[in-house]
Protein backbone atom coordinates (compact mmCIF):
# COMPACT_ATOMS: atom_id res chain seq x y z
CA UNK A 1 0.00 0.00 0.00
CA UNK A 2 2.80 2.22 0.51
CA UNK A 3 4.33 1.81 -2.54
CA UNK A 4 1.68 2.43 -4.32
CA UNK A 5 0.99 5.84 -2.32
CA UNK A 6 4.86 6.65 -3.13
CA UNK A 7 4.54 6.19 -6.60
CA UNK A 8 1.27 7.81 -7.11
CA UNK A 9 2.87 11.00 -5.29
CA UNK A 10 6.00 10.81 -7.52
CA UNK A 11 3.40 10.55 -10.44
CA UNK A 12 1.58 13.43 -9.42
CA UNK A 13 4.59 15.63 -8.92
CA UNK A 14 6.11 14.98 -12.51
CA UNK A 15 2.72 15.46 -13.99
CA UNK A 16 2.65 18.75 -11.97
CA UNK A 17 6.22 19.64 -13.03
CA UNK A 18 5.11 19.14 -16.24
CA UNK A 19 2.40 21.47 -16.89
CA UNK A 20 4.28 23.81 -15.14
CA UNK A 21 6.80 23.86 -17.53
CA UNK A 22 4.15 24.10 -20.17
CA UNK A 23 2.73 26.80 -18.81
CA UNK A 24 5.72 29.19 -18.12
CA UNK A 25 6.58 31.30 -20.74
CA UNK A 26 9.87 31.28 -22.89
CA UNK A 27 12.65 32.68 -22.06
CA UNK A 28 13.90 36.05 -24.12
CA UNK A 29 16.76 33.60 -25.83
CA UNK A 30 14.34 30.79 -26.69
CA UNK A 31 14.36 30.12 -30.39
CA UNK A 32 11.53 28.76 -32.63
CA UNK A 33 11.47 28.23 -36.58
CA UNK A 34 8.59 29.89 -38.84
CA UNK A 35 8.16 29.94 -42.76
CA UNK A 36 5.11 31.88 -43.59
CA UNK A 37 4.81 32.72 -47.64
CA UNK A 38 2.51 35.37 -48.09
CA UNK A 39 0.45 35.71 -44.73
CA UNK A 40 -1.40 38.14 -43.22
CA UNK A 41 1.33 40.09 -40.49
CA UNK A 42 -1.75 40.00 -38.17
CA UNK A 43 -1.56 36.11 -38.30
CA UNK A 44 1.89 35.88 -37.43
CA UNK A 45 1.80 38.27 -34.73
CA UNK A 46 -0.90 35.77 -33.09
CA UNK A 47 1.60 32.93 -33.57
CA UNK A 48 4.53 34.72 -31.73
CA UNK A 49 1.74 35.56 -29.13
CA UNK A 50 0.93 32.33 -28.72
CA UNK A 51 4.42 30.86 -28.46
CA UNK A 52 4.91 32.94 -25.80
CA UNK A 53 2.01 33.54 -23.98
CA UNK A 54 2.09 36.88 -24.16
CA UNK A 55 -1.18 39.36 -24.44
CA UNK A 56 -1.34 40.84 -27.34
CA UNK A 57 -3.20 44.14 -28.71
CA UNK A 58 -3.07 44.81 -32.65
CA UNK A 59 -3.64 48.18 -33.55
CA UNK A 60 -6.22 48.46 -36.74
CA UNK A 61 -3.75 50.51 -38.72
CA UNK A 62 -1.70 46.99 -38.48
CA UNK A 63 -2.32 45.60 -42.48
CA UNK A 64 0.01 43.87 -44.97
CA UNK A 65 1.70 40.41 -45.73
CA UNK A 66 4.42 39.09 -45.09
CA UNK A 67 7.03 36.43 -46.28
CA UNK A 68 9.50 34.99 -43.63
CA UNK A 69 11.78 31.69 -43.28
CA UNK A 70 13.39 31.62 -40.37
CA UNK A 71 15.55 28.66 -38.65
CA UNK A 72 16.63 29.05 -35.00
CA UNK A 73 15.97 32.24 -33.98
CA UNK A 74 15.15 33.98 -30.58
CA UNK A 75 11.74 34.55 -30.39
CA UNK A 76 12.37 38.10 -30.05
CA UNK A 77 14.19 38.29 -32.63
CA UNK A 78 11.65 37.23 -34.71
CA UNK A 79 8.97 39.34 -33.33
CA UNK A 80 11.40 42.55 -33.97
CA UNK A 81 12.14 41.64 -37.77
CA UNK A 82 8.32 40.82 -38.46
CA UNK A 83 7.93 44.27 -37.02
CA UNK A 84 10.67 45.97 -38.86
CA UNK A 85 9.78 44.73 -41.95
CA UNK A 86 6.16 46.48 -41.88
CA UNK A 87 7.56 49.78 -40.27
CA UNK A 88 5.40 48.73 -36.60
CA UNK A 89 6.58 48.99 -33.25
CA UNK A 90 5.68 47.58 -29.87
CA UNK A 91 5.35 49.23 -26.12
CA UNK A 92 5.46 46.81 -23.51
CA UNK A 93 2.34 47.82 -20.76
CA UNK A 94 2.11 45.45 -17.62
CA UNK A 95 1.82 41.46 -19.24
CA UNK A 96 0.42 43.44 -22.45
CA UNK A 97 2.17 43.91 -25.73
CA UNK A 98 0.64 46.74 -28.35
CA UNK A 99 1.65 46.51 -31.85
CA UNK A 100 1.08 49.50 -34.10
CA UNK A 101 2.22 51.46 -36.64
CA UNK A 102 6.12 53.48 -35.50
CA UNK A 103 3.75 56.90 -36.32
CA UNK A 104 0.99 55.98 -34.37
CA UNK A 105 3.17 55.10 -31.45
CA UNK A 106 5.27 57.98 -31.49
CA UNK A 107 1.57 60.01 -31.84
CA UNK A 108 0.40 58.05 -28.74
CA UNK A 109 3.75 59.00 -27.02
CA UNK A 110 3.18 62.62 -27.12
CA UNK A 111 -0.32 62.32 -26.22
CA UNK A 112 1.18 60.84 -22.79
CA UNK A 113 3.37 63.72 -22.91
CA UNK A 114 1.46 66.31 -23.33
CA UNK A 115 -1.25 65.29 -20.82
CA UNK A 116 1.18 65.50 -17.72
CA UNK A 117 1.46 68.54 -15.83
CA UNK A 118 4.42 70.22 -16.68
CA UNK A 119 7.38 69.75 -14.52
CA UNK A 120 7.27 72.88 -11.10
CA UNK A 121 10.77 74.35 -11.70
CA UNK A 122 12.49 75.81 -8.62
CA UNK A 123 14.93 78.83 -8.63
CA UNK A 124 17.21 79.33 -5.95
CA UNK A 125 19.90 82.05 -5.32
CA UNK A 126 23.63 81.34 -4.68
CA UNK A 127 26.19 83.27 -3.27
CA UNK A 128 29.28 82.29 -5.62
CA UNK A 129 32.84 83.27 -4.00
CA UNK A 130 36.27 82.92 -5.37
CA UNK A 131 35.03 81.40 -9.15
CA UNK A 132 35.83 82.67 -12.32
CA UNK A 133 32.35 83.66 -14.75
CA UNK A 134 33.84 80.86 -17.36
CA UNK A 135 33.88 77.90 -14.90
CA UNK A 136 30.94 78.76 -13.66
CA UNK A 137 28.71 79.39 -17.41
CA UNK A 138 30.36 76.21 -17.93
CA UNK A 139 29.11 74.40 -15.24
CA UNK A 140 26.01 75.62 -15.86
CA UNK A 141 25.68 74.42 -19.32
CA UNK A 142 26.52 70.86 -18.40
CA UNK A 143 23.47 71.02 -15.97
CA UNK A 144 21.37 72.24 -18.92
CA UNK A 145 22.36 71.79 -22.37
CA UNK A 146 19.12 72.41 -23.96
CA UNK A 147 18.72 75.73 -22.18
CA UNK A 148 20.37 78.93 -23.87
Amino acid sequence: MNARFGVGVVLLLLATGVTAALERPPSAGERLSLSFQDVEVRSVLKVLADFTGTNLVVSDAVQGKVTLRLQDVPWEQALDLVLRSKSLGRRQDGNVLLVAPLAELAGQERQALAAQPPAVLARELLTVSHARAADMVQLFQALAPDQA
